[in-house]
């Protein structure tokens, strides 16, 4: 017996071996394509973002130059005490809200520091250009500048959130021609999503259709989140995988659990199967074809 299992077992391994290898080469390419746009991403926010501060900074050093008197490095100096401290305090304020903390006194600092950087810019390019519209330009770059940095760290503060699991997926999208054509069927699709938290539209239609397939108006069971059967015991992840595939054949609720990572010993799941079906059969439910009790196979006799 044991000149026959050793083999096996290694080509097992040799299999676990080869996917888990696959596995971490396709995360690796994944990674690479992600650090790519982040990069393609960055570059171009920077590319718009740049003019804009720099239109900010040279209205604020003409003001420095003219009202405050100040020459040289000296008139640099405004610009960063406002524009530069104004993004400061954008950033400030999402790590405060990534920690769990208050942002407000933050985001109040960080609005009072706008308004002085375009209130500078306006009376500056007012009085030397003497053109409202130049006057208007300059203040709103002040307020394009830190806006448009704010909103790049907010899109990063929900990416961060939803990774942590603290805000829900986005709903899944469902096309016009289908809202047109089947309205019922995809709002209730819609539903269950927005009950179930689903994140595809396949798997939302899916459920729906399989619950109007039930043909009695029985609910499905909730569908499993990340992590799920991992937390349940043998005989719960056994009792869940009945719910999910309809059916008490031992072969198959063990491939189903196997493909999502959880291992049942095959005679303890026979022990718990034939166990549930001999109850359902005991209940009166005026079934003429009662559910047999899964039979586990005899062992081979070598």
């Amino acid at each position: 017996m044991t000149i026959v299992t050793q083999p096996v077992r290694a080509v097992n391994g040799t299999d676990q071996s080869i996917n888990s290898y696959e596995q971490d080469d396709e995360d690796t390419r994944s990674q690479i394509a992600h650090r790519a746009a982040v990069i393609a991403y960055t570059v171009a926010v920077a590319t718009v973002v740049a003019p804009v501060a720099a239109t900010s900074w040279t209205g604020l050093t003409g003001w420095a130059e003219t009202t405050l008197h100040l020459h040289g490095w000296q008139r640099d100096l405004v610009p960063l005490a406002l524009d530069g401290a104004a993004m400061t305090c954008a950033a400030l304020a999402i790590e405060a809200t990534l920690s769990g903390e208050s942002a407000a006194g933050l985001r109040i600092l960080m609005l009072g520091l706008m308004g002085a950087s375009a209130g500078f810019n306006y009376m500056h390019a007012h009085a030397q250009l003497r053109s409202t519209a130049a006057a208007v330009f300059f203040g709103a770059m002040s307020l394009t500048a830190t806006a448009m940095f704010d909103l790049i760290l907010r899109r990063a503060r929900r990416r961060a959130l939803r990774d942590a699991g603290r805000i829900e997926a986005p709903l899944p999208r469902f096309r016009v021609v289908r809202w047109l054509r089947f309205p019922g069927e995809t709002f209730h699709a819609w539903s269950a999503a927005v009950r179930w938290g689903l994140i595809s539209p396949h798997e939302a239609l899916e459920r729906v259709r399989a619950e109007a397939r039930t043909g009695d108006g029985e609910e499905l069971a909730p569908p499993l989140i990340p992590g799920e059967l991992a937390a349940l015991t043998k005989r719960q992840a056994l009792m869940r995988a009945v719910d999910e595939i309809g059916s008490l054949d031992v072969p198959t609720v063990l491939e189903w659990l196997g493909d999502r990572g959880v291992d049942v010993d095959r005679s303890y799941a026979y022990t718990v199967l034939g166990r549930v079906a001999r109850d359902r059969r005991a209940l009166p439910t005026g079934d003429n074809n009662p559910t047999t009790p899964p039979q586990q196979p005899p062992a081979n006799v070598a």
